[in-house]
């Protein structure tokens, strides 16, 4: 797994590669030189960016691209900064995927021609969808990707994955995988409205789930 992000201003460019025979995910970014770091992608390719969960990477290749058929312009936004971060320094950043486990850079501080915050990169749309034999579809969004540990809840029949991201109960899945105690990796959707008889964790369909590589 290979993570080769340059800090500019507040956020970073961010080029993920795997050469791993199997899928992966980036969960999440941390730094002890600011409060938060958010995962961005501008996966409509309108310029605009938004915050997702995770960043999907297929095996062997690059990170995915976007719905629709376009390239997403990922990257990161550190949210504020406990120390002054000048050009020449660096910032240690500690990216967690689901597969690959942990893996700490010391990214080098870059400025801008300007020294203000450069635009993301551009995405590339992919073929017209009202071109070609193909009927148009409409995009999907991506499975979310949680790793943590299950655990049982405090109704009986009800399993709980506790993450660093909170409590979600499980709904669903592999029995022989989703066992108290276990720390696996599930991808599926947060249903946050729906109603269920666990009072507790936000609800979460799972539709694949397995255990967890050591880290």
């Amino acid at each position: 797994m290979t993570a080769s992000p340059v800090f500019r201003g507040r956020q970073e460019q961010l080029t993920l590669l795997t050469g791993a025979d199997r899928p992966d995910s980036l969960l999440g970014v941390r730094t002890d030189s600011g409060a938060q770091v958010e995962l961005m992608a501008d996966r409509d390719c309108d310029g605009t960016s938004e915050r997702v969960d995770h960043i999907r990477l297929p095996a062997g290749g690059a990170a995915e691209t976007g719905s629709g058929g376009v390239d997403a312009a990922y990257h990161l936004r550190i949210v504020d900064f406990t120390r002054e971060v000048p050009a020449g320094t660096t910032v240690p950043l500690t990216f967690t995927f689901a597969e690959a486990g942990q893996t700490t850079l010391d990214v080098p501080v870059k400025t801008g021609g300007d020294g203000h915050v450069p635009p993301p990169a551009t995405c590339i749309p992919g073929p017209s969808p009202t071109t070609g034999t193909t009927p148009a579809t409409s995009p999907t969004r991506p499975a979310t990707v949680l790793r943590g540990r299950v655990v049982d809840g405090v109704e009986p029949g009800c399993l709980v994955l506790a993450t660093d991201r909170g409590q979600f109960l499980l709904l669903g899945g592999d029995e022989e995988v989703l066992r108290a105690g276990a720390e696996v990796v599930v991808e599926g959707t947060v249903r946050p409205g729906q109603a269920t008889t666990c009072q507790q964790g936000t609800p979460f369909a799972v539709d694949e789930a397995r255990t967890a590589p050591t880290r």
